[in-house]
């Protein structure tokens, strides 16, 4: 008889296999059919009717995982007939609008609630809920030579481009106006950080801190990705985790309680979660973070995975597409996966390193979550960082500083410009390492081995 525990885990696991089957698949009469081939014949092995009876229940969980899959898929869209042709439609923003180099990039909302991918030229700058008229070439995505464009789109529902429209402001706004005002604040705080820190320093915290890309230069982005500490300017899972533990570990000084303790840091990144402009990708990394956070206080393994698991079902049923074609959401749930299950075994391991800095946690932390993810680096990006674990020691054990003293400079800034000027005063000390050592070992020749 299986624990209450693992037959919840059995029934979640038989959702996202149901997922999973239909991302590839699709929905198809032949291969239901098989599969209840397949389980029938199955069932004859099994003498005890209980036994049989759950698996049964179990084929049906995964047919409701094919079937939610399915219904993420539009069956039609009003815009399909207007493809390669020029149309004029009203839509708002839905997205908060990115600049790089001379372009801008959002998401479009139409009427019908169907996205359009808009590029256009930096300015004028554009804001979420802004509502717009467009007038411009409706174009389908296409793949590039080694990337699945329109799968990748398609994950978010955008099925369509525009690329620079003509386009008129028009009165009023669309969208949610509690997104419209953390977005503001967002921006607040951005701006507040670039008047008191000079660039790469500012583009840099504001990666860590915002998932902001936009303003890092294309050799130093470069590098980031050659050393394997992209990951750092992504707003990932490890991120929210770094911020999520920090505040664990500020918080555990001041109460005794464990609970006091998680519910106040959980409190804490929901607010961090706000005032990024909570999207998706944030949503998902507070999710893994917080799964981790309670894994570590309360969790035994089989809890832990269980949370994990729990975190990955709620996402898909959100968004069925992740599963498959999210890179991010991968990433983000193997390198969790790690730090629950690969950690420990290293951190056994590098018992005779001193822990000075955090390092033995640094080092034990990095080497899990690298080899967590490693399958996924290879199957999408043909490439891994010799260089990163070695790296990855270097820059992390101050990230936790960096962060709490770049949320100090934007904060104060709103209140006091001398206060933010001495906060960034020690940041860029911080920030100037990191940068450095990333330039140094980014520019090494053997720094990634290719394996296109």
């Amino acid at each position: 008889m299986l624990s209450r525990s693992k037959t919840f885990l059995f029934i979640m696991l038989s959702f996202l296999a149901g997922v999973a089957f239909a991302s590839f698949f699709g929905f198809s009469l032949f291969w239901i059919l098989f599969l209840v081939a397949v389980l029938a014949l199955f069932l004859f092995s099994f003498s005890d009717v209980k036994s049989a009876a759950f698996f049964i229940f179990l084929f049906f969980i995964f047919v409701f995982g094919v079937l939610w899959y399915q219904r993420s898929v539009p069956e039609s869209l009003a815009l399909e007939e207007f493809s390669g042709q020029k149309v004029e439609l009203d839509a708002y923003i839905s997205t908060d609008p990115e600049s790089k180099d001379a372009k801008q990039q959002f998401v479009a909302m139409t009427d019908k609630k169907e996205k359009i991918l808009v590029t256009i030229s930096r300015y004028p700058e554009y804001s979420y809920g802004n509502k717009l008229h467009l007038e411009g070439e409706l174009e389908e995505p296409e793949n590039f030579e080694d990337f699945d464009y329109k799968t990748y789109l398609a994950k978010d529902d955008i099925y369509f481009l525009m690329k620079n429209p003509s386009i008129t402001l028009e009165n009023g706004n669309g969208g949610s106006v509690v997104l419209s005002k953390l977005f503001l604040v967002k921006k607040g705080f951005q701006e507040n950080i670039k008047k008191v820190l000079p660039s790469p320093e500012s583009d840099f915290i504001n990666g860590i801190l915002f998932g902001s890309k936009s303003e890092i230069s294309k050799e130093l982005y470069n590098n980031f990705i050659n050393t394997g500490t992209a990951h750092i300017i992504a707003l990932s899972g490890f991120n929210v985790t770094i911020i999520v533990m920090f505040v664990a570990w500020i918080f555990s000084y001041f109460f005794s309680s464990k609970r006091v303790v998680v519910v106040s840091a959980i409190v804490v990144i929901t607010l961090f979660v706000l005032m990024t402009g909570a999207s998706s990708s944030v949503v998902r990394a507070a999710i893994m973070g917080s799964v981790l956070l309670l894994a570590k206080y309360y969790g035994r393994a089989q809890h832990a995975l269980n949370a994990l698991i729990f975190a990955g079902v709620l996402m898909v049923l959100i968004n069925p597409k992740v599963l498959v074609f999210d890179v991010s959401f991968q990433l983000s749930f193997l390198a969790t996966l790690g730090l629950l299950y690969i950690y420990p075994y290293f951190l056994e391991k590098f018992k005779k390193i001193p822990d000075v800095l955090k390092l033995r946690d640094t080092l034990a932390a990095t080497f899990s979550a690298q080899i967590a993810v490693l399958p996924i680096l290879l199957l999408n990006f043909k490439q891994i960082s010799i260089v990163s674990p070695l790296v990855n020691v270097l820059i992390l054990p101050p990230i936790p500083v960096a962060m709490l003293l770049g949320f100090l400079t934007g904060l104060f800034a709103f209140v006091f410009l001398p206060l933010a000027k001495l906060a960034a005063f020690f940041l860029w000390f911080i920030l100037f390492y990191q940068i450095s050592v990333i330039n140094f070992f980014g520019e090494l020749p053997f720094a990634i081995i290719n394996f296109n």
